[in-house]
């Protein structure tokens, strides 16, 4: 009867040894989606992320962020627009961003595929935006250095004056 027990013994041992030597991480996944209209400021903390918009467009917040890592959009927004921009012809509109923990940043425009890729964390400019009685989206994606993105959209309609 000892052999059997010695067994037993082992077995367990191994099982248990086989569980905590492994150096797989666990990757978790926390996405959050704040919508706001103009001139609304919306702030929301889920898992001790916040984020803040502020905007005279309609803008769509989606973060995704691994356990692991800190990449973040701390502010994407439009400097002096309103919602609807009235215009009556092609025109721009002013972005501002902020992130931190990227290693680059990338904007599309109506769609997917990049407008430009930015490898700076803040940026204000201007972009095109089309008079033509449509909503437009600029989508803004952070990538941090592992991959693990973060993402924030705006809307934008516009109104032939």
């Amino acid at each position: 009867m000892q052999p059997m027990r010695l067994l037993c013994a082992l077995a367990v041992a191994a099982v248990l040894l086989a569980a905590c030597s492994s150096s797989k991480k666990s990757s978790s996944t926390t996405t959050t989606t704040t919508t706001s209209t103009a001139p609304a400021t919306t702030t929301t903390t889920t898992l001790g992320s916040t984020t803040t918009s502020t905007g005279g467009a309609t803008a769509t917040t989606t973060t995704v962020h691994a356990s692991n890592s800190s990449v973040k959009i701390n502010l994407f927004t439009t400097v002096g627009a309103s919602n609807p921009v009235t215009c009556n012809a092609p025109t721009e509109i002013e972005l501002k961003w902020s992130t931190s923990g990227t290693k680059n940043v990338t904007l599309s425009i109506d769609g997917p595929g990049a407008f430009s890729t930015y490898s700076s964390a803040s940026y204000d400019g201007l972009f095109p935006l089309a008079c033509d009685g449509h909503t437009h989206t600029y989508m803004l994606t952070a990538t941090a250095a592992d991959g693990s993105t973060a993402t924030k959209t705006i809307s934008v309609a516009t109104k032939s004056s």
